[in-house]
């Protein structure tokens, strides 16, 4: 992300509502990890409680930002759509998807490679 970039979604951020935030990387990749380090540290200095980034091994993980969430969540799928469409302003893909499996109250950004 550039610096312009970094502050408009910092600003963005910092005014939406929070909710608890997990940040998830592609195992072995490590342009995806240190982007998503970046991001974590950002949604934190905004205020958002987050829980560090995690490195998994997961397939088919599409390119870019995926925000999960559980699909009955209507409060946190707002803020992930938010968000998305902060991102897309600023050039950078960003979809989200709600499942059933997830815990309630939670936001998982989940960063793939890069498009």
């Amino acid at each position: 992300m550039t610096e312009s970039q970094r502050e408009q979604l910092f600003r963005a951020l910092r005014e939406d509502p929070k909710v608890p935030l997990a940040v998830m990387a592609i195992w072995g990749d490590n342009e995806s990890y240190t982007f998503a380090e970046e991001l974590d540290v950002l949604f934190d200095i905004a205020g958002w409680p987050t829980r560090g980034v995690s490195q998994q091994t997961v397939s088919d993980v599409p390119p870019g930002l995926t925000f999960m969430t559980n699909s009955g969540d209507g409060a946190v799928l707002a803020r992930a759509a938010g968000i998305q469409d902060t991102l897309h302003a600023l050039g950078i893909a960003a979809q989200s998807r709600g499942l059933e499996s997830m815990p309630e109250g939670v936001l998982m950004l989940v960063v793939g490679p890069q498009p």
